[in-house]
């Protein structure tokens, strides 16, 4: 009992730093193609049709509209554009025979579609770079687990001290402020991600890239186990497997990581 808790607790450990690593690059592709501005801006301009009943090219092509409504920055715009003191006074700018009534319901339905809209587009995203990230690296969860479960050293290592490290890890990123950053705080956050990467792929070695070796898989009494075919519908589904999981998020991986460090004897003393 006390093993499959120590290999649950050191897959979870590994699931979370490979989920911190897809969060952080997600982060970084989110900041170079600013999603939620697209959003506001596809929301605005459906809300300008529905109260003019003009298109938003048809509404710019006004001579008598001021420059600066041709040329929003949408990428400095927020939520908070979105109210309907502000929002009346746009619409009439845009036409004075904008109907603006109830528009207090309108924008409430708008503004979860924003809100909405951004979260699945996240969700995606995340699932792309997390299959991605597996797949060219050849991250098994499979070859992982079973490293875990049979290996007592590997097992204690990572459902110890690499559990704790995670943990903070994850604690630390969860208390740093999101806002939005920068060329230089994209940079930054790229260079943790290399850093994080490399230092993964060296942590975890026994669980990577074992699709892209020449040599067939082999057990312990010396014995190949797999023709090269199988071992690459095992690794390919394997890091497909992965890739899923990762995905979930690392706030999941966080709780269930706390949950299983809690069941531990050493643990449970403290």
């Amino acid at each position: 009992m006390l093993s499959l808790i120590e290999t649950l607790t050191g897959f979870a450990a590994i699931m979370l730093m490979l989920s911190l690593l897809v969060k952080t690059l997600t982060s970084v592709i989110k900041n170079c193609w600013d999603y939620y501005s697209d959003n506001l801006k596809h929301e605005v301009q459906r809300l300008a049709i529905e109260t003019t009943g003009k298109s938003w090219d048809a509404l710019i092509q006004n001579p008598a509209l001021p420059d600066w409504i041709k040329d929003i920055h949408w990428e400095r715009l927020g939520e908070e554009l979105l109210t309907p003191a502000y929002m009346s006074w746009f619409l009439k700018q845009l036409d004075q025979n904008a109907r603006i009534f109830d528009l207090e319901s309108r924008l409430k339905i708008h503004v979860a579609n924003v809100k909405y809209t951004f979260q699945m587009r996240m969700k995606n995203l995340a699932l792309a770079v997390g299959l991605a990230l597996c797949m060219l690296c050849n991250i098994n969860a499979l070859t992982i687990w079973k490293s875990l479960y049979t290996d007592q050293q590997l097992r204690a290592t990572f459902s110890g001290a690499y559990a704790d490290q995670a943990t903070k890890l994850a604690e630390a990123q969860a208390a740093a402020t999101s806002g939005q950053p920068g060329k230089e705080a994209t940079d930054t956050q790229l260079r943790s991600f290399q850093t994080g990467m490399r230092s993964f792929l060296t942590d975890v070695s026994f669980g990577v890239g074992r699709i892209w070796q020449s040599k067939p898989m082999q057990d312990k009494s010396g014995e190949t186990q797999r023709t090269p075919s199988q071992v690459f519908v095992y690794e390919f589904f394997g890091s497909l497997l992965t890739g899923i999981l990762v995905s979930i998020g690392a706030p999941y991986w966080h709780d269930i990581l706390q949950a299983l460090s809690a069941l531990r004897p050493d643990k449970a003393k403290t």
